[in-house]
């Protein structure tokens, strides 16, 4: 957008607000043309900002786009989660069920999950736990993201 910026000598108060509500920039009456320098550096700096602000929006829809392909290409099974425990992601694994679906995880607690599933699996739940419990750990402590695997057994000898 180029900013327009109108001078005048003739035009009313009224004819000037409706100018600027329809787009101008500034409206500069002839006998006060020292305002012109400073309006002129004020609308090259609102459009550089928002310029920026737009690349900015258009380098983050194409970085969200390529995260989004990564993750689709992978086929495991991805998660974040809040301090609390409470999903805040989910991306169900290629060889998941197609049951397993984000909606049931999305803002419920890790250990509520594990218990639910582990129950109707016959997992032990505080084993299931502990992989994941040292991760969070370190991650409370360092700061750093952590990418582990885990894998629990199921009373009837299924691996999950």
């Amino acid at each position: 957008m180029i900013p327009f910026i109108v001078i005048s000598g003739s035009i009313g108060e009224d004819r000037a607000i409706e100018l600027l509500q329809s787009g101008a920039a500034d409206f500069i009456l002839k006998d006060r043309m020292a305002r012109l320098v400073p309006a002129i550096e004020r609308e090259v700096r609102e459009t550089e900002a928002r310029n920026d602000h737009l690349r900015s929006i258009e380098a983050l829809a194409r970085s969200e786009a390529t995260n989004q392909a990564l993750l689709a290409a992978s086929p495991d099974l991805m998660y974040r989660l809040h301090r609390d425990g409470a999903f805040t992601d989910f991306r169900t694994a290629s060889w998941a069920p197609p049951d397993l679906s984000p909606s049931f995880f999305i803002g419920r607690n890790l250990r509520e999950i594990v218990a639910a599933v582990g129950t109707a699996v016959g997992v032990e739940v505080e084993s299931a736990l502990t992989d994941v419990r040292k991760h969070l750990d370190l991650l409370f402590q360092t700061g750093l993201p952590q990418e582990f695997e885990s894998r629990v057994s199921a009373g009837d000898g299924t691996r999950y």
